[in-house]
């Protein structure tokens, strides 16, 4: 047997090591050119991604393609391929695909000139790699969003969830203005699960920066589910899923090199950002480097200025692609991303009078991904990814000028993902695979007082130093390994399809011994077992086993006209820090409970879409019943003490604890409608309610009904404006603790020109205004959350990209 396996091992090393171009010949004779234009102006389009497919009989088509990118301007070129037909396909950002046959002659070149159409209205075209395997936004029944490059860059968002602000159904959480995050439905980041390239961010919810630790200039798109996602994720989805994918390179039939530059500077903090990109591609590899840094000064609102507010941070990634043969991807990543000074003003975990800062703020990922395409038939995919993870915050909190607190967090995610995308018949199109994670979390704090000492006077004489060591979370870790599959089946061809899936998950959590204090020192003098040291939590192990499952069916009414049906099952087992927080707020604690049950929720999502080239129209209406909600309720702490003290003491506490029964429902809707030759209305809302059925109480954190309404006009070939109105309705129906908000409208306008050609570059600005009026507002979930009382008031902003 081990003789066998050394075999094995050997033949598979040898078929890896030998080129392509040994196993295969290739006669190469043929070269195909043209330009790439838009269909208005007759300019050519850079960066526009070309494939060429073989094109045999019976409209099959061969697996080898060609590669090509459009210079700048926009002229491609494919060499080294035979002749015959082919089927060519033009993607750009900003304009419709392109699909057509092109006949390559055995001699000399064969040219073929592609205009391409401006995308006044977007159609669903654009593809979706977080559903595992890619799909078109209108061939998936589930409520998917898509927020592409071209509208990234138009928009003057710092932080990731800024970019999301006025999705439908998609809501801003604010600690600051870079500490932001986001909230799906009514549902907090905690019940979603956020990725970057579809890898993990794990880290704490307690103060809102997950989606801060990117550099917006780098992100290519991003990509929200919305509703429950669990039978693809497991734990955490049930909310759904948020990944921003950034950008990168690729293969290419000639060797090409590309640049981007981008700067930008907003007003309301007087922030100066500048990034830099370059990539690089052949045939057999690919490889892209970018940097990018900004710096912020305090956020100006209405009322004044937010004191603390300021931010520095700094970005570089990279990313290697390389085809050791035909068909087969290794994709090598790696991203840092390094925050300091940043300043959180409205940490929803520190008292009111309190600064905050993060003294550093980091993210670093590494990963690697192998794909092999066209293995088989039946199995036209296999992949095999591995990541690493690491968040590092540390916080300096200043309660009053006596004494000084630094929490610390250190937060390790590794994750493996086997993956098959399998075809065992016309019509069915399975994605399924092993999904192995685990998440460490460790962290500290250190509470320094200065304490004075005095005579009987009253006069103070001396000062005792007293540091006090805690463990907010003690060391624990979260494991989980999920079997999960996905069938795409075409029930009527072209007419109706079924999904159906499912997923189970093991996962194992495991922590130490819990102790507070874990040390005092007193003018220098250290002890590790100090009077009345309390247990917070005995060392211990925890086993669950969770499912999940989805079923969906997409109807096409007529070729423009579908509906939507989804229906899921979905869970969350409980995070490290809702079963192992322990946080001393003097007065009472904020308690962990490692006996809190996972959440678990049925969810229904019925949607009509309509995708006409003048006017667009998605709609969706959503009930969710969930089970065992997970929140803080008022309670009490009971602990012992660690040695041979056997008494037991208490403490009025916040104990995580969970709501039998909650149910949320709404709709979200948008708009698009090309009333007139380059004009386009669009608008959309969304609403949602939340009720704790149980006792019949409205739930936390929920935003309002709210809207976007706007006019943008695109003059071809030169530039366009965008005008828009934010509105928000009163939010009278709190949680207890709760303040209601009143509503608001937020007026917005934005320019941008298209690219000017100058030969060596290509050049584009966008400019606006936020907040027109300078309104004075306050935006529900960062008030009720947090201490940020007031929005960031009217901001002035200008970007420049050049391209080369």
């Amino acid at each position: 047997m081990r003789k066998l396996t050394v075999l094995i091992i050997s033949i598979f090393t040898v078929y890896l090591l030998i080129p392509n171009h040994a196993l295969q010949a290739q006669p190469a004779t043929a070269t195909l050119t043209g330009t790439v234009t838009a269909a208005k102006t007759g300019k050519g389009i850079p960066g526009v991604n070309i494939v060429l497919s073989r094109y045999i009989d019976d409209n099959v088509l061969e697996q080898v393609k060609h590669y090509a990118i459009t210079d700048l301007l926009g002229t491609y070129i494919i060499r080294n391929i035979q002749s015959g037909n082919y089927l060519i396909t033009a993607s750009a950002v900003g304009f419709h695909n392109y699909q057509g046959i092109v006949t390559v002659g055995s001699n000399g070149a064969t040219s073929f000139d592609i205009p391409l159409k401006t995308e006044m209205i977007h159609l669903g075209e654009v593809s979706v790699s977080s559903l595992k395997s890619d799909q078109l936004v209108r061939q998936t029944p589930l409520p998917v969003t898509v927020l592409r490059q071209d509208e990234i860059e138009k928009l003057p968002g710092i932080t990731t969830s800024d970019l999301l602000a006025n999705e439908p159904g998609l809501a801003l959480t604010r600690d600051g203005i870079w500490a932001t995050s986001l909230n799906i439905r009514g549902l907090s980041e905690q019940r979603i699960i956020m990725m970057v390239d579809g890898d993990r961010i794990e880290t704490s919810s307690d103060l809102a920066a997950a989606l801060s630790m990117f550099d917006v200039n780098d992100i290519d798109h991003i990509e929200v589910i919305k509703g429950a996602a669990s039978s693809l994720y497991g734990s955490g989805a049930l909310g759904g899923v948020l990944n921003v994918i950034t950008k990168g390179a690729r293969f290419n039939n000639q060797p090409y090199f590309q640049g981007l530059s981008s700067t930008n500077y907003e007003s309301v903090n007087d922030l100066f950002g500048q990034s830099l990109m370059f990539k690089a591609g052949s045939q057999h590899w690919y490889a892209k480097l970018a940097g990018g840094l900004r710096n912020a000064g305090n956020t100006m609102t209405p009322d004044g200025e937010l004191p603390n507010s300021q931010f520095h941070d700094r970005n570089i990634s990279a990313i290697l692609g390389i085809k050791p043969y035909e068909n087969h991807e290794l994709k090598i990543t790696y991203q840092n991303f390094d925050a300091n000074d940043v300043g959180i003003p409205g940490g929803s975990p520190f008292p009111q009078t309190a600064r905050a800062t993060y003294l550093n703020a980091s993210r670093r990922l590494m990963s690697a991904k192998y794909t092999i395409n066209d293995l088989t038939p039946t199995l036209p995919k296999l992949s095999i990814k591995y990541y690493n993870q690491y968040i590092y915050r540390k916080v300096e909190l200043i309660p009053n000028p006596a004494a000084v607190v630094t929490p610390i967090g250190g937060h390790l995610t590794s994750g493996l993902l086997l993956q098959g995308n399998i075809m065992p018949a016309e019509g069915h199109n399975i994605v399924a695979g092993v999904d192995v994670w685990q998440r460490i979390l460790e962290s500290k704090r250190e509470k320094i007082v200065n304490q004075p000492i005095l005579d009987s006077l009253g006069n103070v004489t001396g000062t005792n130093q007293i540091i006090r060591g805690e463990i907010p979370i003690p060391r624990s870790d979260f494991n989980n390994f999920g079997v999960f599959g996905q069938d795409n089946i075409d029930l009527i061809n072209e007419k109706l399809s079924l999904t159906i899936g499912g997923r189970v998950d093991f996962i194992t959590v495991n922590n130490e011994m819990g102790i507070d204090p874990s040390y005092l020192v007193v003018n220098g003098n250290r002890n590790d077992n100090p009077p009345n040291q309390r247990v917070i939590f005995e060392k211990n192990r925890a086993n669950n086993i969770s499912w999940s499952a989805t079923a969906g069916l997409l109807y096409h009414l007529t070729s423009q006209l579908d509906m939507t049906l989804s229906l899921a099952r979905a869970f969350r087992a409980p995070s490290l820090e809702e079963r192992f927080k322990y946080i001393d707020l003097g007065a009472s604690v904020e308690l962990g409970n490692p006996n809190l049950k996972p959440e678990d929720g049925y969810f229904t999502d019925l949607g009509i879409r309509l995708w006409n080239p003048r006017f667009t129209l998605k709609a969706n209406v959503y009930l969710n019943a969930l089970s065992n909600l997970i929140t803080g309720e008022p309670g009490t702490f009971v602990y012992s003490y660690t040695g041979e003290q056997a008494q037991q003491d208490t403490l009025p506490a916040i104990v995580y604890g969970n709501i039998d029964k909650a149910m949320l429902y709404g709709f979200d809707m948008q708009f698009d409608y090309n009333f007139w030759s380059d004009f386009v209305l669009y608008g959309s809302a969304s609403y949602v309610r939340g009720i704790d059925t149980k006792n019949n109480k409205d739930l936390p954190l929920i935003p309002p009904l709210n809207g976007r309404a706007g006019i943008r006009y695109n003059l071809p070939g030169v530039a366009g404006i965008n005008f828009s109105a934010i509105l928000f309705a009163d939010q009278n129906k709190i949680a207890e603790g709760e303040t209601s908000t009143p509503g608001y409208a937020v007026y917005d306008v934005s320019v941008h020109s298209t690219p000017v050609n100058l030969n060596v570059a290509n050049l584009q600005f966008f400019a606006g205004i936020e907040n027109i009026f300078d309104r004075a507002y306050r935006y529900h979930l960062s008030t009720n959350r947090g201490q940020v009382q007031l929005e960031p008031g009217r901001n002035f902003y200008v970007k420049m990209n050049v391209r080369f």
